[in-house]
């Protein structure tokens, strides 16, 4: 009497075939999404704003059909493949709509499967907001960098009341510490630009 077995393998090895290749796909994709999300980040410094939304346009609608596409495999979803990327994505949108609107994004499911994600890539922009202040006191934009500096500050206090574990938000905890590092050292800065202007008074 036989088992069967061939028969019940046969069917995970399609299953698992199918797997592979949306994970080869993905993955593919998921190069071009984090290549608009970095040029954007560029662009932004650049002040090409324009430009800048038009390729985090690109790069959502490519994010929301690879999430789409591997929704099928949760682990593929939930993979630190996808979330490195989609938090680049965050990165680049969080900061555009700072800049260019004074706001930060919505939480998108479709775009971001993973809330945690959407945390960590807010952590990120605080990075880049120290880029865009030193950039705008060099320029002696101090009142345009206090008003960033703000928004920094306001990220920060926001992510950092996150009291869950690691296994839910991985990363978010060490990225709250660089965070709050960087908010610390954008103060001195902008105390001694304030300082050295009201000198020149």
């Amino acid at each position: 009497m036989s088992l069967n077995v061939s028969k019940h393998v046969e069917s995970i090895f399609k299953l698992l075939e199918e797997k592979e290749e949306v994970r080869e796909k993905a993955i593919k994709c998921l190069r071009d999404v984090l290549r608009l999300a970095r040029d954007a980040i560029f662009d932004i410094h650049r002040g090409l704003l324009n430009e800048a939304e038009s390729k985090i346009s690109k790069a959502i609608v490519m994010a929301r059909k690879i999430v789409g596409e591997v929704s099928k495999f949760p682990d593929l979803a939930n993979s630190g493949t996808i979330g490195s990327v989609v938090q680049e994505v965050v990165e680049a949108q969080t900061l555009l709509y700072i800049v260019k609107y004074g706001k930060v994004p919505e939480y998108s499911p479709d775009i971001v499967p993973n809330p945690a994600y959407y945390l960590n890539g807010l952590a990120d922009a605080i990075g880049e907001l120290k880029r865009r202040v030193l950039d705008l006191i060099r320029h002696n934009k101090i009142a345009e960098a206090e008003r960033m500096f703000a928004y920094m500050e306001e990220i920060y206090l926001a992510i950092s009341k996150c009291l869950l574990s690691d296994s839910i938000t991985p990363g978010l905890k060490h990225k709250c510490d660089v965070a709050r590092r960087i908010l610390e050292s954008v103060r001195e800065v902008l105390t001694y630009a304030y300082i050295v202007r009201g000198r020149g008074r």
